[in-house]
């Protein structure tokens, strides 16, 4: 489950995460600091609808999962330029992954706009020529 909210680890180590726990574009990081945050069950035998609210309302989660986050990896340090979301068919994207693709989609749009108004600049002044 990608989230914030990872046991034992300092705010100041979240500090580069958004609210769904993924960096931030633009992002200052160096060697160790967290790019997803990640988080795996513990134990091998699957919960129970029950368990799950129980733990939801009392916070035990701490105790059922480790950190399986991703890591800047050690000698790398830079900036954040580009952040992808992959997911599976089926599976519904969160907000974050949404927005990404909102993004991604408006930047085809300006750069083919962009090369429409090129182009067209190109012809005019071409056609001026004759």
């Amino acid at each position: 489950e990608i989230t914030r909210d990872i046991p034992n680890v300092s705010e100041e180590a979240l500090r580069h995460l958004d609210e769904v726990g993924i960096i931030y574009i633009g992002a200052e990081v160096k060697a160790g600091d967290i790019l997803v945050g990640k988080v795996t069950p513990k134990s091998e035998s699957p919960i129970t609808p029950e368990e799950k609210l129980l733990r939801a309302i009392f916070g035990e989660k701490a105790f059922d999962v480790k950190d399986s986050s991703l890591h800047v990896p050690s000698g790398v340090s830079g900036t954040v330029v580009e952040v992808r979301v992959f997911s599976r068919r089926g599976i519904e994207k969160d907000q974050r992954a949404i927005a990404i693709d909102k993004q991604q989609i408006e930047k085809l749009a300006k750069d083919k706009d962009d090369e429409l108004e090129i182009i067209e600049h190109f012809v005019f002044s071409w056609l001026e020529k004759l």
